[in-house]
């Protein structure tokens, strides 16, 4: 039987390899009245692209309108869900909508969210605020 797994493991274990990875990692990152579970970003030369990831222990009809809030803010939106959620999310998910599973204490994407192209509107939610989560500041020189 499936052990149940909180939010909090699979945030951990997901923040862990990002940033194995060379990607800049918030977790609970409160802008314009929302919380995004897990906020990323990949350094390039125009600008960061913006990764975030919302991650869901339980099968939460909230899901659909996160989804669509989150959407219109990122470069690649990802669902994070223990093993016994796939069937349920992938029954929910959009196309553009990567998908990640936590499985055996790991991480492994399934799907890859397609590019939005939309990062630019969190970044400039970001300066205005002036803060992220953890309690860094957010700014042209962070990283």
């Amino acid at each position: 039987m499936l052990s149940k797994v909180s939010e909090d493991v699979i945030i951990q274990r997901l923040v862990e390899k990002l940033r194995g990875v060379g990607f800049e990692v918030y977790t609970h990152v409160v802008l314009d009245g929302m919380e995004l579970d897990v906020v990323a970003f990949e350094y390039q030369r125009r600008r960061p692209v913006v990764y975030v990831y919302e991650v869901k222990s339980r099968a939460k009809s909230k899901l659909l309108k996160q989804i669509s809030r989150r959407a219109d803010l990122v470069d690649y939106l990802y669902v994070v869900v223990p093993l016994n959620l796939y069937p349920w999310v992938l029954k929910k998910l959009e196309s553009f909508v990567g998908l990640v599973l936590y499985m055996n204490s790991d991480i492994y994407i399934v799907r890859k969210a397609c590019f939005l192209g939309r990062g630019e509107r969190l970044l400039q939610l970001l300066k205005g605020v002036g803060r992220v989560a953890d309690g860094v500041v957010y700014g042209e020189s962070s990283g």
